[in-house]
């Protein structure tokens, strides 16, 4: 049996996720898992749209 994993990276608001700068590596070692399945990856924005809380968005 498969879990089905969603990635929340931090895209800037300083809520929760993995920081960009470790998306990558994260997804790799997580994909690597018995039993793991990678089903997507998700960001937050929230209602900001000013440059500074997108440039964590921007850096994916």
């Amino acid at each position: 049996m498969e879990m089905e994993i969603l990635v929340e990276i931090e895209v800037g608001v300083k809520r929760c996720g993995v920081l960009p700068s470790d998306t990558v590596n994260f997804v790799k070692r997580l994909v690597k898992l018995p039993g793991i399945k990678l089903a997507g990856i998700l960001t937050y924005g929230g209602r900001g749209r000013d440059a500074e809380k997108l440039r964590g968005f921007n850096l994916i």
